[in-house]
């Protein structure tokens, strides 16, 4: 039968090794930052922020879209009185603000 000794050396061993399981390690891995949250979007829920997003990623695509045909189709941009492709943008994206 192991000593009383033997079994006290083997609780304190088995006490350490499950406390250096149980701690948490602070990782040292860079902080996440996301885009800066304006005035208005304190305000939102989190769906409306994660729909506000969405919706903003998606007017900058179709922004980037409307730019590509644009370059291709210079014809669409001179039908419509506008002197350069950057003016006939900006016109349009002066549409949003009323939307």
């Amino acid at each position: 039968m192991p000593s009383s000794r033997a079994l006290a050396a083997a609780a304190c061993l088995a006490g350490a090794l499950l406390a250096g399981c149980a701690s948490h390690a602070p990782a040292p891995h860079g902080a996440v930052r996301g885009p800066d949250a304006s005035g208005q979007e304190w305000l939102q829920s989190d769906v409306n922020r994660m729909a506000t997003l969405a919706m903003q990623a998606n007017l900058d695509s179709l922004y980037r879209l409307m730019d590509k045909l644009y370059q291709r189709n210079p014809r669409q941009w001179r039908s419509a009185g506008h002197t350069n492709r950057a003016q006939a943008m900006a016109g349009v994206e002066g549409v949003q603000n009323f939307v």
